[in-house]
């Protein structure tokens, strides 16, 4: 399969043929769309200082869940690594293809998508054209490939705030897995030397009348200042403010909250500003909610296992892999379609059924900000 170094490609064919829904072949049917690998990102972290003048390239370890190297008609599934130069807001979803390429291999499949639109390819839609840079090829969804970190190079990035997401490609349905935590690129050597500030908190539950712990990493320079604001998730443009001008000491602000009685039963969004005495200035969304519970009583906050860092990385029991059955008396290769039959001819666990399918093809957009 052709590397997809860049995510701006040709016009293959008009749009007006790109944007419809392609029929699925019948006489593929009867094999379902297996599941996608996802990328499980290791030693993430709430922010990352990177200071491209003493180390011009960075290291981020990952591993997978199995292996997946079957032989498709568009080629074996692979992992690829981006830079975002934003994070996600809750609920926001990236595109489903990188170029027209990627949605051409869709088509080419022979099933049947949902109405696709420039806004679910990275290459035209507004908000995120131009935001998203690839920090290394594409590499086989393996062991041997996953032993080795995705080497950044550090050089051609202009200092400031970076998201770093995986994707996984695998027509029809292609996967993105963000890695959480920010990234904070400087140039020591230049003098360049941007603010950053990110939530160390993930999903929270919160009970009406408790007080929450708000945790902020920081980088900046000394004298530096932070602004905390939070606003429903039901209506993210409005904010108001919890603290102001508050003192950095250290790379992490812990800031107690006790959100207003007014705010039982909602989602809230949350929001850091940073400011340098230079007056360089940096935001930051939380990528989850803060969830406020009417009900009174002990919150427990929910437990995320953290993944297990010996799965291609240590010796133990060979990795499970995803069955590569032979179909259509073509050896190793698989055909993939989406059907309501129950077989799966899988290793792992059935798919998802068709109407969830097509909620991961089309993206989800309600509540994201528009930017």
């Amino acid at each position: 399969m052709p590397r997809r170094e860049q995510l701006a490609s040709p016009p293959l064919a008009p749009l007006a043929l790109l944007f419809t829904a392609l029929v699925a072949d019948p006489a593929r049917a009867g094999n379902p769309v297996r599941p996608r690998t996802p990328v499980v990102h290791l030693d993430e972290t709430c922010l990352v200082t990177l200071d491209r003048a003493v180390t011009p390239t960075a290291a981020l370890a990952y591993t997978i869940p199995h292996e997946d190297t079957c032989d498709l008609p568009h080629g074996a599934p692979t992992h690829q690594f981006f830079a975002l130069c934003r994070a996600l807001a809750p609920g926001e979803s990236l595109p489903q293809w990188l170029s027209e390429l990627d949605l051409h291999a869709a088509l080419a499949t022979g099933v049947l998508l949902p109405p696709v639109g420039p806004a679910d390819i990275v290459a035209l839609a507004p908000e995120w054209s131009g935001c998203i840079t690839p920090i290394a090829a594409p590499r086989p969804i393996d062991c041997e490939a996953a032993r080795e970190p995705v080497l950044w190079e550090l050089h051609d990035m202009s200092p400031g705030t970076y998201a770093v997401a995986a994707y996984t490609f695998h027509p029809p349905a292609n996967l993105w897995t963000p890695r959480r935590g920010l990234f904070r690129i400087v140039d020591s050597a230049a003098g360049e030397l941007p603010p950053a500030a990110a939530f160390a908190n993930r999903e929270t539950f919160v009970y009406d009348g408790e007080a929450l712990d708000l945790q902020v990493c920081v980088g900046a320079e000394p004298g530096a200042t932070v602004d905390l604001a939070y606003a429903l998730h039901a209506a993210p443009d409005t904010w108001f403010p919890i603290a102001a001008d508050l003192p950095i000491a250290g790379d992490r602000l812990h800031v107690p909250w006790d959100p207003p009685p007014e705010l039982a039963a909602t989602e809230l969004r949350l929001r850091v500003d940073i400011r340098d005495p230079s007056g360089r200035t940096a935001t930051a969304v939380a990528p989850e909610l803060v969830h406020v519970l009417a009900v009174p009583g002990e919150s427990a906050e929910p437990t995320v296992p953290d993944p297990d860092p010996g799965i291609c990385h240590a010796p133990g029991p060979e990795l499970p892999a995803v069955d590569c059955e032979e179909r259509s008396g073509a050896k190793g290769q698989v055909s993939e379609d989406i059907s309501l039959r129950t077989s799966c001819h899988l290793a792992a666990a059935c798919p998802p059924p068709l109407l969830a399918l097509l909620l991961l093809v089309r993206r989800r957009r309600a509540g994201a900000p528009r930017k």
